[in-house]
């Protein structure tokens, strides 16, 4: 085995003919594709980008492309993973005493695989189907957001309208996990922050409610040195929703680099990417300009 850093780096672009490719969204629920690579061959790092669809590409220490182009791909615990999306679909009947339609329904759930195809990690779980006269229609889905060392950061999301509803409803649920482990991970967001987004958020929402923390995302600037947007959400009416998160809620995102404090502990020492991913943006300098960045993460 070898015992040199492993690293692997995310990131979203747009359309290239070059071997690198981004972050994974719910809109690339196809059959996982898996790398047969032995440990003793792993690289330095592998690059994600995301263009028409989604492509890793492995890297050596110098930022040179070693070719063995995956999808989905993660570094954690000296292994490789790759993004197992479950789909299931079908027909969502409603029936009222008023009306009668019929719609669709569909959920997607995200499991982490090893490059034998075998589940390591169950992130979010598929939807069971709805029953009768539950719904008139009904999209759940998991969307990778990024990824930071061995965190990766996830976003359920479901919209539809419940059977007789009088105006649909839509969700959004952040999550953090641990690619070492496959458990959630709570981070602890300086009080600076929630006090920017209540001073946002004045005179929006109910009267008297309070902000909570609802999403943590991370941003990569063009040499990938990390800052973190910080989604708050406040209650609100239905109608005053802002579609950025819950309904009957609106949100307030404020960027880490405008607070007087530093990142939550886990990922201050993760502000400044190793030496692998800075070769790699050396060596493909087009990558920092047209290919934003996602995230990075180690073995």
């Amino acid at each position: 085995m070898r015992s040199s850093l492993f690293t692997f780096v995310a990131a979203v672009c747009l359309a290239s003919s070059s071997l690198v490719g981004c972050a994974a969204t719910e809109g690339d629920a196809t059959a996982t594709e898996t790398s047969n690579v032995e440990e003793s061959a792993l690289p330095e790092a592998i690059v994600i980008q995301q263009a028409e669809r989604v492509v890793s590409v492995k890297v050596g220490r110098d930022g040179d492309v070693l070719g063995g182009v995956v999808k989905h791909a993660f570094l954690a615990a000296g292994r490789e993973l790759h993004a197992a999306w479950e789909r299931a679909e079908g027909e969502a009947s409603c029936k009222t005493p008023w009306m009668e339609t019929n719609g669709e329904w569909s959920t997607l759930g995200l499991s982490l695989v090893g490059t034998d195809g075998a589940e390591v990690f169950a992130l979010t779980a598929a939807k069971p189907a709805p029953g009768e006269d539950e719904v008139m229609s009904l999209t759940h889905a998991t969307e990778i957001t990024g990824n930071v060392g061995p965190y990766l950061f996830l976003a359920e999301t479901s919209g539809g309208m419940a059977c007789g509803a009088a105006h649909g409803s839509f969700s959004r649920t952040a999550s953090i996990k641990d690619l070492r482990t496959g458990d959630d991970v709570i981070f602890v967001v300086t009080e600076e922050a929630a006090a920017k987004a209540r001073a946002e958020l004045e005179g929006k929402g109910f009267p008297g409610e309070d902000v909570t923390l609802a999403e943590i995302v991370p941003q990569l600037d063009e040499d990938a040195h990390l800052t973190l947007a910080y989604r708050f959400e406040k209650a609100a009416p239905y109608v005053e929703s802002d579609g950025r998160g819950n309904a009957y809620s609106v949100s307030a995102v404020i960027d880490s680099s405008s607070l007087d404090a530093p990142l939550p502990a886990p990922l201050e020492p993760l502000r400044t990417p190793p030496p692998a991913v800075k070769a790699y943006l050396a060596t493909h300098p087009n990558l920092s300009t047209t290919n934003p960045i996602k995230g990075w993460s180690t073995k």
